[in-house]
């Protein structure tokens, strides 16, 4: 084989007394930076700064739309949610995320859905790069359930994103 795939430096480390040389090993790593969604402050003061409600759960759903993803069953879900009396608001954020508004307006749950359109990337002042951009890691850690409705998925990179916000 050309490289050795390592998931983080402690293993390129293990690698190398090993013998392998640096230059045939890449550094792929697991994807979620735990100190990048560890929360640094109380819930609430996050969800003051997003404007989220503070008196009634809410809900995330993260990704692009696509009809494997299941995002066209939350306007559904959301109906029968607040149809047996349940206060809450789900948030619904990526990219075309907005095609659902729509029916979240014919169903009347423009008060219980909102949808946001894609959170880049965010390039902190010392330039350095970080996946996702705060705001969303924000979002994550303020909510109480995240939502994947997804049918199909092969690895749900939003999961391991969730879990790692709390």
């Amino acid at each position: 084989c050309d490289k050795l795939v390592a998931l983080t430096e402690s293993v390129r480390s293990d690698f190398l007394e090993l013998g392998v040389p640096n230059e045939d090993i890449a550094i792929i790593p697991n994807g979620v930076d735990l100190e990048w969604f560890r929360p640094d402050r109380n819930i609430n003061g996050i969800r003051a700064e997003l404007n989220w409600p503070i008196d009634r759960p809410v809900i995330l759903t993260t990704g692009r739309h696509h009809r494997k993803k299941g995002f066209n069953l939350i306007p559904a879900i959301a109906q029968s949610l607040r149809d047996r009396g349940f206060k809450f608001q789900w948030f619904v954020v990526g990219l075309g995320v907005d095609r659902l508004d729509e029916e979240i307006q014919g169903r009347g749950l423009q008060d219980y859905v909102i949808t946001q359109g894609e959170i880049g990337v965010s390039q902190q002042p010392s330039d350095e790069w970080h996946f996702p951009d705060k705001k969303l890691v924000l979002m994550y850690q303020a909510a109480d359930i995240y939502a994947f409705p997804s049918l199909l998925e092969t690895f749900g990179m939003v999961q391991l994103e969730a879990m790692a916000a709390g």
